[in-house]
């Protein structure tokens, strides 16, 4: 998993992008970890001073479980 943020003060609404590649898995699997971000960033959206987050999802991600996801996110932010 990678995050890349763009890190300017702002009024505007955050911008999420969330890249998650065929290797990663079958649809249902890239569906479940695209819902997962997007509800972890709807969560922590007034935490994070940024106008925009880009995250990449690499190939093991499909084996990985929603509560391992939300920690290792809490991590990289």
């Amino acid at each position: 998993l990678t995050l890349e943020r763009k890190i300017v003060p702002s009024t505007r609404r955050m911008d999420l992008k969330i890249i998650v590649t065929r290797k990663t898995g079958k649809a249902v699997d890239r569906n479940r970890i695209k819902r997962v971000l997007r509800e972890f960033f709807r969560q922590k959206m007034g935490l994070l001073r940024c106008e925009g987050v880009v995250c990449r999802v690499g190939l093991g991600a499909a084996g990985v479980k929603n509560a391992e996801l939300f920690q290792e996110l809490n991590k990289i932010l």
